[in-house]
């Protein structure tokens, strides 16, 4: 855009090569303008050769040229020109020389001590990253327009936090002062929003229930001191979330039972006061490393690289990338890969955000869909059948069995009631699919699949 300050960056990330850039144009056309300058119609004529499809093939091309070059006898201004050019000489001080045989050698010897060095070189890593430039303050955007600009503001924290007598940022760009403003205790406000995020991830709702609203059109926090309390803290472990978590689960409050009692029903209906756990689903996420978890498929390593999503054969748009195996090689959801247009139909259906904004806070919904993909999923039922044929390999008779599976998704044994009522569900399924054996793998992967979708095991009490 007219007017507009833009940089251009030119990287050659090719070991192996390199990039040589004579000019750069901006032009209104949409054609691009003639070369200036005289080119050597040789090397015209190789770039519209319909026999070049690669840039192998363009290498090879050119070696060829340049062997024929070297085999003439004599050669015009142009060609000796375009020679220098190959092979990256500016000058030939005799034509001569360069037919000499030991010449020839000798630059042989060259290239190939050149390609073992370059063989040798560790390749690069390339990040993205950021560098001051132009420094300067900037002037305000009136109406977000910029366009229409006011007054110059100097480089400082907001004056609705910090008041208006700050002393602007000098140091090159300012991030540097900006990033120890926000983490300074003159600040309080980045250490209650982080442990205001942290409780809300374990209870479902922050103190503040407006996660990304700390202002006047946010909600009051419910524990006002608790908040100051869990932020102090926070800044006094040395910002370290591990303490923090630690703090909170071992908590009463966190250990409480969710069962309320009549009292706190009548005085407390929302329990906005935390007389009793609140019950909340699980995230997508850990629905599925749960599901791994049981079937003792998870893959419990730390690190490593992203595993791409499984892309089903009714998942199609623009730049389809290769599917990912269906469990994800039993890795935890966070080291998914995220593919904005392929997300993962068990992720879409439980509220996963999506990722082209930031989500203080996700929804949670309770529709038909769910119940659905937890009945059809591929995934689902193949982690089902994984569990019951891990059951049934490490355990005897249909009591222990089941109670062990209980423990494993509930953190609960099974009631005698549960178990009697289990064991007729088994002998139902064993008359459904013709089976005369208890160690039906397909009637406990039945099972398994039942237990997937219960509510106790999708949500947390």
């Amino acid at each position: 855009e007219r007017g507009r300050i833009c940089s251009i960056e030119i990287i050659d990330r090719d070991r192996f090569g390199s990039v040589a850039v004579d000019q750069i144009v901006f032009s209104s056309s949409p054609k691009p303008p003639p070369i200036s300058g005289p080119v050597n119609p040789r090397v015209l004529a190789l770039l519209t050769s319909e026999s070049i499809r690669s840039l192998d093939d363009l290498a090879h091309t050119y070696q060829e040229l340049s062997e024929e070059l070297l085999g003439s006898v004599s050669r015009s201004p142009s060609e000796e020109a375009l020679l220098a050019g190959i092979l990256g000489h500016r000058k030939r001080e005799d034509a001569a020389e360069v037919l000499d045989v030991s010449a020839q050698q000798e630059l042989a010897r060259l290239v190939a001590a050149r390609s073992e060095m370059d063989a040798s070189l560790p390749a690069s890593v390339f990040a993205m990253s950021s560098q001051d430039w132009m420094v300067g303050d900037s002037e305000i955007h009136l109406r977000g327009n910029h366009k229409n600009l006011g007054e110059i503001a100097p480089r400082q924290f907001l004056q609705v936090i910090a008041g208006t007598g700050q002393e602007p940022f000098r140091n090159g760009s300012g991030r540097v002062e900006l990033a120890n403003w926000i983490t300074s205790d003159r600040n309080p406000l980045t250490a209650r929003v982080m442990a205001n995020r942290v409780w809300h991830h374990h209870f479902g709702s922050g103190i503040v229930p407006s996660t990304d609203d700390f202002g006047r059109m946010g909600v009051e926090p419910s524990h006002p001191e608790l908040l100051d309390f869990l932020a102090t803290r926070l800044i006094e472990s040395g910002w370290s979330l591990k303490d923090l978590h630690r703090r909170i689960v071992l908590s009463s409050t966190y250990r409480a039972s969710s069962d309320a009692s009549a009292a706190a029903r009548d005085l407390d209906p929302s329990n906005t006061l935390l007389s009793h756990f609140p019950v909340r689903r699980l995230e997508a996420e850990a629905i599925r490393d749960s599901v791994l978890a049981v079937s003792g498929a998870l893959d419990q390593s730390v690190g490593g690289s992203g595993v791409p999503p499984h892309i089903s054969v009714y998942q199609d748009g623009r730049g389809k990338p290769a599917s990912g195996p269906l469990d994800g090689l039993g890795r935890r959801s966070v080291y998914l890969q995220v593919r904005r247009n392929f997300l993962p139909p068990l992720f879409l259906a439980f509220d996963y955000p999506l990722p082209i904004s930031t989500a203080g806070r996700r929804g949670v919904s309770a529709v038909a869909s769910q119940a659905l993909l937890m009945l059809n999923n591929d995934f689902i039922n193949g982690q089902a059948s994984l569990w019951a044929d891990r059951t049934l390999r490490a355990h005897q008779g249909s009591a222990d069995r089941i109670r062990t599976m209980y423990l494993e998704a509930f953190g609960r044994p099974p009631v005698d009631e549960e178990i009697g009522e289990i064991q007729q569900f088994l002998s139902k399924q064993a008359s459904l699919r013709g089976s005369a054996s208890a160690d039906d793998p397909k009637v406990w992967a039945d099972f398994a699949h039942a237990i997937f979708n219960t509510a106790e095991f999708l949500f947390v009490r």
